[in-house]
């Protein structure tokens, strides 16, 4: 659960709440061992992450904290493996064909959550202006995206 959590999360404090749901619902950790594995984390010096390995210490002893530390290494890990993998193979066909493919798949992401943003947006002149030029704007390259996202939220608050 804790190596499922460390890889679906985005670092430090990222995996409390699948973390929580995974133990505290299936009774494996209580409210109050979760509570203070949080706080010992919180009040020791290093990576905010680390509360982790407190956590495995109240659930299993030194072979808990042991485990709970190797899965939150793991992932940064397996980057660096696949880092250096890249670097060797990048030429290859194959391994190209997958970058496209992942491009048009992040593609195809981004399309979706602006459409989601789009739906749940005033629908007025305005926000259909924006999202035109942020788009364009995006997919020319002609501006950094934090420019792009600054504009647009500078053009809402103008309006409102």
């Amino acid at each position: 659960m804790v190596l499922r959590s460390a890889l679906l999360s985005s670092g430090g404090m990222g995996n409390v709440p699948l973390l929580h749901d995974d133990l505290v619902s299936r009774g494996l950790a209580t409210d109050r061992q979760f509570a203070e594995s949080l706080a010992v984390g919180q009040l020791s010096p290093g990576p905010n992450g680390l509360w982790v390995v407190c956590l495995g210490y109240f659930l299993g002893g030194w072979l808990g904290a042991l485990a709970s530390l190797f899965a939150i290494m793991l992932p940064p890990l397996l980057v660096l493996l696949v880092d250096k993998l890249y670097d060797r193979h990048q030429d290859h066909p194959a391994v190209e064909g997958f970058m496209t493919g992942l491009e048009v798949a992040v593609i195809g992401v981004f399309i979706v959550v602006m459409f989601g943003f789009l739906q749940s947006a005033p629908h007025n002149a305005l926000t259909a202006a924006v999202s035109v030029a942020g788009l364009g704007l995006t997919v020319w390259g002609r501006a950094p995206i934090v420019v792009i996202l600054v504009a647009a939220a500078l053009a809402g608050i103008a309006v409102r």
